[in-house]
């Protein structure tokens, strides 16, 4: 009898061990398995960096898909709080939350968006997996494509795509003197372009467009050509001359032309702003009836005005003193 007890007594140790031992091995496997995908895919990330954090992988924030009318903000944030003043000096700005370095001259660093290729369905969701980008803002230096030669952008632009899908630069902000490789090159006067674009003032109650200046630097609106980064010529420009001395004196309306080096040739139209007087100016009156103009010309000299009745066709009063 004590045989037997003594004999089942280490078959039932023998197989509780067993059972602890198992138990352990897969909890330890479990454990190792979740430490390997939390390190290999970092899908989700929570808590506090402080200090210099370097990740080499991405981070989603992913907001739930709750219906409007739950009332709920389930929006995912990325938030950054500042207390500090903007101070500091070229080399970098205090009160910066992110900051881009462009380790190389053609790299771009852009927030882009994304959307889904093939639209939205009637509820609202994704047609297809396949996303696209439809809007890039960011920053960059050199030319981007290879036909350009290699000519700096030296830009902050706004990219959104063509018909073909191939995202094009409708607005930029010049940032440096292009023409300059070694420097960043900062302007005193910056370009602000935008490139196979239309440029609609809405007028909804009082609003104004303005195009202010002083005595010193007057406003003026250039029209012209242009021919590539920084190569533009003024052929036109509507302008406000002379300086005010009160009376309603100057600040006169004045229509300018210029030649294909962008040099002032006249002022061939010019009205008072006080007497509203109209001043046309005429360097080329005709020779003969039959020189050429086109219909609704006048020119001027002083003896004559002369008005283009028909094309190459002038008619002609005389002026008399009185």
């Amino acid at each position: 009898m004590a045989d037997k007890v003594y004999s089942s007594r280490p078959k039932v140790k023998f197989y509780e061990s067993s059972r602890f031992m198992t138990i352990a091995v897969l909890a330890i496997s479990v454990l190792f398995i979740l430490v390997a995908a939390i390190a290999g895919s970092m899908n989700s990330i929570s808590g506090t960096f402080t200090g210099e954090t370097k990740l080499k992988q991405s981070i989603d924030l992913i907001s739930s898909d709750s219906p409007k009318e739950a009332k709920q903000d389930t929006t995912s944030r990325l938030n950054l709080y500042s207390y500090q003043r903007a101070a500091g000096n070229k080399n970098g700005q205090f009160g910066e939350n992110i900051r881009h370095y462009m380790m190389k001259c053609d790299a771009k660093s852009m927030d882009a968006w994304y959307f889904p290729k093939n639209g939205y369905d009637s509820d609202k969701n994704p047609n297809s997996d396949e996303f696209v980008p439809g809007v890039w803002t960011g920053a960059h230096w050199c030319a981007n494509n290879a036909d350009e030669g290699g000519k700096n952008h030296k830009h902050w632009s706004i990219e959104v795509p063509d018909q073909s899908g191939q995202l094009q630069t409708r607005f930029e902000v010049v940032f440096g003197e292009r023409d300059r490789n070694d420097d960043l090159a900062g302007l005193e006067i910056t370009e602000i372009k935008t490139h196979q674009s239309n440029f609609t003032f809405l007028k909804t109650t009082d609003e104004r467009f303005r195009i202010l200046g002083s005595d010193t630097h007057p406003p003026s609106l250039e029209l012209g050509t242009s021919k590539g980064n920084d190569s533009d010529t003024t052929k036109w420009s509507i302008e406000m001359q002379n300086k005010e001395n009160g009376g309603n004196s100057g600040s006169d309306f004045a229509v300018v032309n210029y030649d294909d080096n962008g040099n002032k040739i006249s002022t061939p139209l010019s009205i008072d702003r006080a007497t509203s007087r109209i001043r046309i100016e005429s360097n080329h009156p005709p020779t003969s009836s039959h020189d050429t103009c086109k219909k609704g010309e006048i020119a001027w000299d002083s003896n004559h005005t002369y008005v283009c009745v028909e094309d190459s066709h002038w008619k002609r009063t005389a002026l008399e003193e009185w």
